[in-house]
Order: structure tokens, then sequence, then C-alpha cells
């Protein structure tokens, strides 16, 4: 940030990347920022989310990961334990097909980029309790095309 000040004085203001969380790709983990900029080695805050890509190349401090799998991940691990009563224990992206979510109790869910979270997890929350009503069995849910879940 730089300011002008009068007369004769500029005043530039530096602030520092803080840790967000992890992005862990190609067996090695990163930390980052909420942002997705690439942070090094160092410890990413206690109990911060880590995000597991299945791109193969190497990252190092500068580099940005994908900021839509970033901020849906954190909307997730914000939202999901109030609209479906358990929390994300695991979260992977892939460049394909965007983030997916594993559940505590097993759920497993394809939401894509960082559009309608909220609306995706309202969408889950009801098929979960629809199949409880009418004893559908399912692994996963498909959630990336908005209003057309697919369950498998």
């Amino acid at each position: 940030e730089i300011d002008r000040v009068w007369p004769g004085t500029v005043r530039i203001t530096v602030r520092e990347r803080e840790p967000w969380g992890s992005w862990e790709q190609a067996g090695v983990r990163y930390t980052i920022d909420g942002e997705g900029y690439v942070l090094g080695h160092r410890d990413p805050p206690e109990g911060s989310t880590t995000i597991v890509s299945n791109e193969s190349y190497s990252l190092r401090a500068g580099d940005r990961v994908d900021y839509h799998a970033v901020a849906a991940a954190a909307e997730i691990t914000t939202q999901i334990e109030k609209a479906l009563g358990t929390w994300a224990v695991e979260l992977t992206y892939s460049p394909g097909e965007g983030i997916r979510v594993r559940t505590a109790d097993g759920q497993t869910a394809l939401l894509g980029d960082s559009s309608g979270i909220a609306y995706k997890l309202a969408v889950w929350a009801r098929v979960a309790e629809e199949a409880t009503a009418r004893n559908i069995t399912y692994s996963t849910i498909d959630l990336r095309f908005g209003d057309r879940p697919v369950l498998r």
C-alpha cells in the first residue's frame, strides 16, 4: 500500500501474507494463505484446513494454487457442520472435478468450484434426508451441476 503524504513524503506499508492452511501436492505439504498463495513449508495455523491435490508438480513460495478450491474449502469447513451435522475430515482437489469432501460420518460429495457452496450444502442435506426416508443408500453425491444432484 502506498500513500502520498504532502509535502514530499511517501508512506509505504508492507503487509505479510498470513498462513491460512495447507495444500498437499506431489507428496509435499505447503502452507498457503487464504488466497491460495504458497508461503513455503512453514507451519500452518493449528487446526487449519488441508487440501490434498492430485496434481504432480512441485510448488515454491509465491506460486498460487487454485484459489477457487481454497475459497470452496474455507466455506465448506465453516458451513458443513451447521448444514449436515457433521464435519469435513478430508478435502481433495482435482482440476477436472474441483473439490471433493469426505465427512466424519463417511459421506462423500463432489462440490466442484467455489460457486454456490451454501446452496450445494443445503441440497446435500435435503437429499440425505430424502434418501434416509426412502431407504436409499449411496456412496457419493455429485453436486457440481447445481439443481441436478447425482447419487452413486
